[in-house]
């Protein structure tokens, strides 16, 4: 019931017809549920690793955390490489996409309003970046796992296309493509759920890692913020000079 309410009924009612004050009280309802479960969750951890390992040892295991493997490297070079590799790629498509359909507005942001830019790419990563991959990512991955792989087996499946991983990712993208709703485009819809999948696949290669968060951050404000810059940003609701 839980993911439903914060997952679907709440990005339905943010696409209805109703009073702002009422959409913006949904959202803080379901922020501040949201921080206290993670406070509670880490509290819980840290409460155990006091009885278990005493005080020197606090354990890492909370929502936004996770302990750094043992016996191998601390950051997941191989993923990033994979992140930035698929970056180069879209990056080098979509720049060709408009510079051929919409020449006028390639790089229009960076040309015409460097500080607009700027401002915005800061705004950006702070309100919609963290707090989207902290909820869509990290929450919903250390909240639900178990609902799909069952306890005994939710850190087992290793291999990214396996069966359970598959339908992991499909519906944690879905519900990240349903967040986008209120947009009532198509094509942004289509554009979030293979973000989603992306950035959910991202995650879960990297899920073991402390830096995992810092990952999916990065790749997430990539693809959002060159989307912006290569002058595709009205699609999502960027301010955009007029060409």
């Amino acid at each position: 019931m839980e993911l439903i309410i914060i997952f679907v009924l709440l990005p339905v009612s943010l696409s209805l017809s109703l009073p702002i004050y009422v959409k913006l009280g949904a959202v803080l309802l379901a922020v501040s549920y949201v921080l206290i479960v993670v406070a509670k969750t880490a509290m819980h951890a840290y409460g155990t690793a006091v009885l278990s390992n005493g005080l020197d040892e606090p354990s890492t295991e909370s929502l936004f955390s996770r302990p750094f493997r043992k016996g191998g490297v601390s950051f997941p070079f191989m993923v990033l490489k994979r992140v930035l590799v698929l970056f180069s790629v879209f990056a080098l498509i979509s720049t060709l996409f408009v510079a051929i359909y919409l020449p006028s507005k390639l790089f229009i942001v960076v040309s015409q309003a460097p500080m607009m830019w700027i401002a915005i790419i800061f705004v950006y990563v702070l309100l919609s970046v963290l707090p989207q991959e902290g909820l869509y990512r990290v929450f919903f991955f250390r909240r639900y796992r178990s609902l799909f792989f069952g306890e005994q087996h939710v850190n087992k499946t290793k291999r990214l296309f396996a069966k359970e991983n598959v339908i992991f990712v499909t519906v944690n993208a879905l519900l990240f493509s349903l967040a986008h709703l209120f947009f009532f485009n198509i094509i942004v819809l289509l554009l979030t759920f293979c973000g989603g999948v992306l950035f959910a696949s991202t995650y879960l290669q990297s899920y073991k890692y402390r830096s995992a968060y810092l990952i999916i951050c990065i790749e997430h404000a990539c693809y959002g913020l060159w989307l912006f810059t290569v002058g595709l940003g009205e699609m999502l609701a960027f301010p955009m000079p007029s060409d």
